[in-house]
């Protein structure tokens, strides 16, 4: 009986689950309606990187003097 019971209990507790294989993806929105997470509140952050001699280097504002060497630039996630 114990074995029985054991496979109703995890039956039951996988059937609670949203399904892995769905092909439904959910946006972010919807992730924070069902309660997954909550959203960030910390704000972002923009940072620009240049390649300089011996590795890339980051600034919080645009270097115009280094504007040749840029290698790219994201959104950083404040402190």
């Amino acid at each position: 009986m114990g074995k029985v019971s054991g496979i109703a209990l995890f039956a039951l507790i996988l059937a609670a689950c949203a399904n892995p294989w769905s092909d439904e993806k959910l946006s972010e929105a919807e992730r924070v309606r069902a309660g997954w997470y909550e959203p960030s509140s910390r704000a972002l952050v923009p940072r620009f990187c240049y390649s300089t001699l011996a590795r890339v280097e980051c600034f919080d504002e645009p270097q115009p003097e280094l504007a040749g060497r840029q290698v790219g630039s994201f959104h950083a996630l404040a402190e």
